[in-house]
């Protein structure tokens, strides 16, 4: 099949869409299949045919209206590279709702690759116009689609008698360079936080609360990677002056990964919300393919993926400290195979339309 991709991704590498979306190219390129992506960049003077990871690739600049509402360029590159399938990222609901009927009127199968499902809060005039696109794009627009590729097991169940629907997590491809970081003894305890945190998402504040209670006694770094002081501080309502932590702020994702991957441990404690269930952390893949074990609390799907031989899953965010305090002193080597790419190919090529 001829498939074009489509989505709010930042190619190469610039955000987590982009490492999803690539990595499920590369299974479906295993395939046989040819993948297209377009590529929305804000600010582009002209649009123009290039290509990332040996797939064609066509950018043009990103209009907020034309972005939200039209699918010109779609029914443009479909006509002319005779496109068989489009895969939409998480993509707008008045766009993505024309672009449903075009599909069916073309003869083109139309697949959402669905990673989220935002609870908007607030009053103003924005929030409500986010509100009503995320409504109508998960319950309404979705089910219309002739396939969902779901994140989750939150977004799989939910779609799974509405359409045909596969799951599959964040993926990698371990032959990349990135993940060959090789592992050390440091000197003292490391943890690492790596990710784009919010005070509504992420417990980054306990971590870190509970790294300070524990330096008053032993040595122990926590590396954060995403967010300066400032921000944190900001974030948190809060004033940061322990010296057990370092933050990062944002850095390139090559070398993010390379703090996780010389880091012993990573640690992912999120709220249990509507946002987080129907998500699924990508720093948890990471951080597993890197090497480095996890401690987690029970959100999303992570359950599933984790056991003692790739870390340890927290029952209740309270026992935070004894378990940093028991594993300071434990050494883990994990399996880093789990979310490789090609262990789903089969997965994908039972899914019906790229088989």
């Amino acid at each position: 099949m001829k498939i074009l991709y489509v989505g709010g991704f930042q190619l190469p590498d610039k955000n987590a869409a982009a490492q999803r979306v690539v990595n499920i190219a590369k299974a479906l390129r295993d395939l046989g299949h040819e993948v297209i992506f377009l590529h929305n960049v804000k600010g582009i003077k002209k649009s123009l045919w290039t290509s990332y990871f040996g797939f064609k690739c066509y950018e043009c600049d990103k209009k907020p209206i034309s972005y939200n509402l039209g699918i010109k360029t779609i029914k443009k590159i479909s006509k002319e590279e005779k496109i068989e399938a489009i895969i939409a990222y998480n993509y707008p609901s008045i766009a993505l709702n024309k672009l449903v009927t075009f599909c069916k009127k073309s003869g083109i199968k139309s697949i959402a690759d669905v990673t989220e499902w935002y609870d908007v809060k607030g009053c103003s005039i924005r929030s409500i116009i986010k509100r009503l696109d995320v409504e109508f794009r998960m319950t309404k627009v979705h089910p219309k689609m002739d396939g969902i590729i779901a994140i989750s097991q939150y977004l799989y169940d939910y779609y799974k008698d509405k359409t045909r629907t596969i799951k599959l997590p964040p993926l990698v491809d371990l032959t990349d360079k990135k993940w060959g970081v090789d592992k050390v003894k440091n000197d003292v305890p490391t943890f690492v936080y790596a990710g784009s945190p919010s005070a509504q998402k992420e417990k980054l504040d306990l971590i870190i609360n509970t790294i300070e209670d524990i330096a008053k006694e032993k040595p122990i770094l926590l590396k954060v990677i995403g967010v300066t002081k400032s921000q944190y501080e900001n974030m948190y309502s809060t004033k940061y002056d322990g010296k057990a932590v370092k933050f990062y702020g944002r850095i390139p994702h090559e070398e993010a990964i390379r703090e996780v991957a010389l880091s012993d441990w990573s640690i992912i404690i999120r709220e249990n919300t509507l946002s987080n269930k129907a998500g699924f952390p990508t720093k948890f893949v990471e951080s597993i393919s890197c090497g480095t074990p996890v401690i987690a609390n029970k959100f999303s799907n992570v359950a599933e993926y984790i056991s003692s031989d790739r870390g340890i899953l927290l029952d209740n965010i309270n026992c935070l400290k004894p378990i940093i305090e028991k594993v300071m002193i434990d050494e883990i080597k994990i399996d880093n195979t789990l979310f490789y790419y090609h262990g789903y190919i089969d997965k994908i090529k039972q899914f019906t339309y790229f088989e």
